[in-house]
C-alpha cells in the first residue's frame, strides 16, 4: 500500500455533486485524512477567486487552480505561469477571426463574453452534460459566434493594452472544431466540458502545479493521490501515484485511472479512501450516517 501524503480533488463532477453541494461523507473523509497529517488540496480549471464560493467551508490546504497555472498555499502563491503579451495577442486574433465566443481569466476577474461566464456559474454548470445531450454542440456554438458585442472586443482590448497577467483562456468550441486551436504555439488545450475548452500556457495542466506542490513539500508524485472526472484530470490520474476516477467519468478517463469508485453522487471519494487504506470502515460508517442529502 502507498504512503499517501497529499490527496488533490477535481472540483466539479468530483468534489462537488451535480446539484454543487458536497458530500457529507465528503467532507468527512477529507477532514479524516487531515487528522492524520495528509495534504488535501483541489486541483481544477477554475479560477481561485470562485473556488471558496463553491467549496464553502470545506477546510483545503493547498488550491491548484487554473488547470496548474496558479499553486497557492495559505495564500502564499508557490508558482504561477502565464501568457506572454505576444500570445495573448495570437489568441485574441485567432479566436476574433474564427467567430469564437472566449473570455481571459486574471487573478481577481474574467473578461469577455457573457455567455461563458455565465455557463461557469451553478446551476447552469451542473446541467452541461444534460444540455449537451438536448442541443447538439455545433448548433450551440455557430449561435453563440453571432452574439459577439463592442463591449467584449472593448474588454479584451483594455486587458492587452493594459498587460494583466492572464493565466487561462476559456474559448467556446466543440471537440469537432477545435483542431486549429491545437495549432497555436506554446498553449496546452484541455477539454473540461463538452461546448468549451480551457487554453493554458504550455505546461501550465494540473499535473504541472501539482509537481511544484511536491516541490514546494518535498512530496513525490507517487505519495500523491487524485481525483477526476474528466479529460483535463487524464493527465494527473495517469501521473499520480493512485489515480482515482469517479463513476460518472467517462469511459476513456477511467481507462487511465488507476482506480474507478462510485459516482460523486454517491459517495465516490468516501468509497475509494476506504478502498485505499486512508478512510477505515468505521469513519465511513459513520460518515455516511450523517449524508444530508
Amino acid at each position: 500500500m502507498k504512503n499517501i501524503k497529499a490527496i488533490f480533488f477535481d472540483i466539479d463532477g468530483t468534489l462537488l455533486t451535480s446539484q454543487g453541494q458536497i458530500r457529507h461523507s465528503t467532507r468527512c473523509a477529507i477532514e479524516t485524512a487531515q487528522s492524520q497529517g495528509i495534504f488535501c488540496g483541489v486541483a481544477t480549471g477554475r479560477a481561485p477567486f470562485e473556488i471558496q464560493r463553491l467549496i464553502q467551508d470545506l477546510p483545503i490546504d493547498v488550491c491548484v487552480s487554473y488547470n496548474g497555472s496558479l499553486v497557492e498555499m495559505a495564500d502564499v502563491s508557490i508558482y504561477e505561469r502565464t501568457f506572454s503579451p505576444e500570445r495573448l495577442e495570437e489568441l485574441v486574433e485567432v479566436c476574433t477571426h474564427q467567430k469564437r465566443q472566449m473570455i481571459f481569466e486574471t487573478r481577481t476577474k474574467k473578461i469577455g463574453s457573457f455567455a461563458i461566464r455565465i455557463g461557469h456559474t451553478y446551476p447552469f454548470s451542473a446541467w452541461i452534460p444534460v444540455l449537451s445531450k438536448w442541443f447538439p454542440l455545433e448548433k450551440v456554438t455557430k449561435l453563440f459566434s453571432y452574439l459577439k458585442t463592442k463591449r467584449l472586443s472593448r474588454g479584451v482590448r483594455q486587458m492587452l493594452d493594459q498587460q494583466l497577467k492572464v493565466y487561462q483562456c476559456v474559448v467556446l468550441t466543440t471537440p469537432s472544431d477545435e483542431a486549429s486551436l491545437h495549432q497555436l504555439e506554446q498553449v496546452d488545450v484541455l477539454r473540461s466540458n463538452p461546448y468549451s475548452v480551457d487554453i493554458v500556457p504550455k505546461d501550465g495542466n494540473k499535473i504541472v502545479g501539482i509537481q511544484m506542490f511536491g516541490r514546494f513539500t518535498d512530496i513525490s508524485l507517487d505519495e500523491i493521490m487524485v481525483f477526476g472526472d474528466h479529460e483535463n484530470d487524464m493527465g494527473m490520474l495517469q501521473a499520480a501515484g493512485i489515480g482515482v476516477a469517479m463513476g460518472n467519468a467517462s469511459d476513456h478517463v477511467k481507462a487511465v485511472a488507476d482506480y474507478v469508485t462510485k459516482s460523486n453522487q454517491d459517495d465516490g471519494i468516501c468509497e475509494a479512501m476506504e478502498h485505499f487504506g486512508i478512510l477505515t470502515k468505521t469513519k465511513k460508517t459513520l460518515s455516511n450516517g450523517l449524508v444530508g442529502q
